[in-house]
């Protein structure tokens, strides 16, 4: 039995550093019921984050979660990409808590949160998943969409699932230990397969728990619409600044917000608006808008 009903959990590295003290500013804010956080990293990175942070977080190692971590590329993914899901699912095996909400580097909290916005009975959590609707109509994210949604199919196949619906969660997951558990022992050794084996060819380490979930039914299916918000280019961020958006009106219908890290490193803090983007996505959009792109067509 674990210590805890529920954990917040963080996979990081020393890239990720400056965003990782962001977000322990935001859970130092608002966790008001102190729930236990704790963040992964590679031994090598152990001072850097000692350092930057002394006793304020709770360090752990991937070595000492995972055996099965790689040190050289597979299928041209490099070894942190993949190691940073090996040790997301395998997070279970530390005994620290029943359920995880993992947390990317990238994100913070925007307002006071509690157990019982992850946990919805007893040690029964939601499970975020949905149809990613609001990517599937835009043409910019139609080439990820398309790819993800068959590399959920494959997994689908391979797991032996008969769902219909497409469901998936990107980030920001709630991992119950008990589902990783039952998929370790009852996909994963039955089969002779490692996480390495099935992840070097689909990559999605929340699709997989997702899909098994789907099967297994390892716990009851309580399914709750994404938690974070989640800002995937650049240009979505400055849209919404420019449209009046604020934290407080996202902290309506999210716990935090996550900018992707490729774009949004560059920012220690907080982004600030880029005044040449701006005028870009003016002219962008203006030019649509007087040519009738705009115009709905059947």
């Amino acid at each position: 039995m674990s210590d805890h009903t529920i954990a917040l959990f963080c996979k990081s590295y020393i890239k990720d550093i400056d965003a990782v003290e962001r977000l322990v500013n935001s859970i130092n804010k608002y966790n008001i019921e102190n729930i236990p956080f704790y963040i992964s990293i590679p031994r090598s990175d152990a001072r850097a984050f000692k350092n930057r942070f002394g006793n304020e977080i709770n360090l752990i190692y991937d070595e000492s979660i995972s055996s099965e971590l790689i040190n050289s590329p597979i299928n041209n993914f490099e070894p942190g990409y993949i190691n940073q899901q090996i040790v997301k699912m395998e997070i279970w095996k530390t005994g620290i808590a029943e359920n995880y909400f993992v947390l990317d580097s990238d994100g913070w909290f925007i307002r006071s949160f509690k157990k019982s916005d992850f946990i919805a009975k007893g040690t029964t959590p939601y499970s975020v998943m949905y149809q990613d609707k609001e990517l599937a109509y835009d043409p910019v994210y139609k080439n990820f969409f398309d790819v993800k949604k068959e590399h959920v199919k494959e997994i689908r196949k391979m797991i032996g699932g008969n769902e219909t619906r497409y469901l998936t969660v990107h980030n920001f997951a709630i991992l119950s230990s008990h589902v990783l558990r039952n998929f370790r022992e009852k996909f994963l050794m039955p089969r002779n397969l490692t996480l390495p084996l099935i992840l070097k060819d689909h990559s999605f380490e929340f699709s997989w728990y997702t899909e098994w979930l789907l099967k297994d039914k390892s716990i009851d299916i309580i399914p709750i619409e994404p938690l974070f918000k989640t800002y995937h280019f650049e240009e979505e961020y400055i849209i919404d600044r420019m449209r009046g958006i604020t934290e407080k009106d996202i902290a309506r219908s999210y716990l935090g917000i996550c900018m992707n890290s490729n774009w949004a490193r560059k920012f220690k803090g907080k982004p600030v608006m880029n005044p040449i983007k701006i005028f870009t996505l003016l002219g962008k959009y203006g030019l649509r808008y007087y040519f009738g792109n705009f115009t709905l067509k059947n």
